[in-house]
């Protein structure tokens, strides 16, 4: 494995170093303010310091080092039983009747959201959702038919945060 200089100058195995090349100090919120089309600047991945004191030297291979330091390879020999569990249920086929989605119908829905709520549990506005169907429409079809295929769309999907607020004037809720 690869030793990585991180930010605090010690260096640790397994860890990156990922500098932001934006003037956002948290890397997350560069990425989705990306997402949201909010940035409009060109996001660059930061170069890697690889454990022969190289750096990768462009997005193909930072990518790919990264991919070789966090994605492990996928050995049936070494499962343990929790994962055969798995690989046996996620083999066997389900007995669904369901439809698959079309590319229209999620494109449709997408267009009646109304871009003014504010985002889930799951942090992804109407506007990503949207921007990044417009990008990948074949692979989020294919997300939404893969969910309907396993009968099974994740919990953040179905969670909505409700902040109930009163009317001006009014000091309490009136219970329903």
């Amino acid at each position: 494995m690869d030793t990585i200089q991180p930010l605090g100058g010690q260096q640790q195995s397994g860890q990156v170093l990922m500098q932001p090349t934006t003037q956002f100090p948290c890397r997350m919120s560069a990425v989705y303010r990306h997402a949201a089309v909010k940035l409009r600047s060109k996001l660059t991945l930061s170069t890697l310091k690889m454990s022969d004191n190289t750096h990768t030297t462009d997005t193909i291979r930072t990518v790919d080092h990264l991919m070789d330091q966090f994605v492990t390879e996928d050995n049936e020999d070494s499962d343990e039983a929790h994962h055969r569990q798995v690989r046996r249920i996620l083999t066997e086929p389900l007995n669904t009747k369901d439809v698959p989605f079309t590319k229209q119908e999620i494109h449709d829905i997408l267009r009646k959201f109304n871009h003014r709520k504010a985002p889930g549990e799951d942090a992804l506005t109407s506007e990503i959702l949207g921007h990044t169907f417009k990008l990948f429409p074949n692979t989020f079809t294919e997300i939404y038919n893969e969910c309907l295929r396993r009968d099974h769309f994740p919990k953040q999907w179905n969670t909505a945060i409700i902040i109930p607020l009163t009317k001006p004037g009014k000091d309490e809720i009136n219970k329903a």
